[in-house]
């Protein structure tokens, strides 16, 4: 069991660096090593059995099988509710199917995470922008546009973090369409 763990994650590592061609085939690599785990997992610490669960989620992400690593994500973060990680993942999931209900359920999650998380934080930043990028896929561009105009005024950190230049496109994005 240790030893397709230490695969699936090698495997993980590799599409970090990847080219759109090579994440696909690396994720069914990734998928067939996790089958051949199977019922294995079970003796793998809770950590090594989240870490497999959640590469699993990605590779099925990847090759484009996005309802399955919807029920897996619902799953993992039942089993693991305190993973900030895997709820975001499942808000960003459900809004990349740009469907109402999901993205009604997107949007839910991201509030709930940016309660969760600690303000002017990469993961609050996340689940921030993740609300205004749902908000205007829902329509609500001027919404959107306020809360990023909102956010922009009263957290200084923004300024210095890795989100600033998306919080500003996805401005530029409401005030567009």
């Amino acid at each position: 069991a240790k030893e397709f763990y230490i695969l699936v994650t090698g495997l993980s590592t590799l599409q970090k660096g990847a080219t759109s061609d090579h994440l696909r085939q690396l994720a069914i690599l990734q998928l067939k090593a996790i089958e051949k785990l199977g019922d294995s997992l079970t003796h793998l610490s809770p950590q090594d059995q989240y870490t497999i669960r959640l590469a699993n989620v990605v590779a099925q992400k990847e090759t484009g099988n996005t309802k399955e690593a919807l029920l897996l994500l619902e799953n993992l973060t039942q089993s693991f509710p305190k993973s900030l990680a895997a709820q975001a993942l499942l808000a960003e999931t459900l809004q990349q199917t740009n469907t109402a209900p999901n993205l009604a359920a997107s949007l839910d999650k991201f509030r709930q995470l940016t309660h969760k998380c600690r303000p002017n934080t990469e993961p609050w930043f996340r689940a921030k922008y993740g609300v205004a990028r749902t908000l205007l896929l829902q329509g609500k561009k001027e919404e959107a546009a306020q809360r990023i105009q909102y956010l922009q005024l009263t957290s200084s950190a923004l300024k210095t973090s890795t989100w600033n230049d998306r919080f500003g496109q996805l401005l530029l994005e409401c005030q567009n369409k």
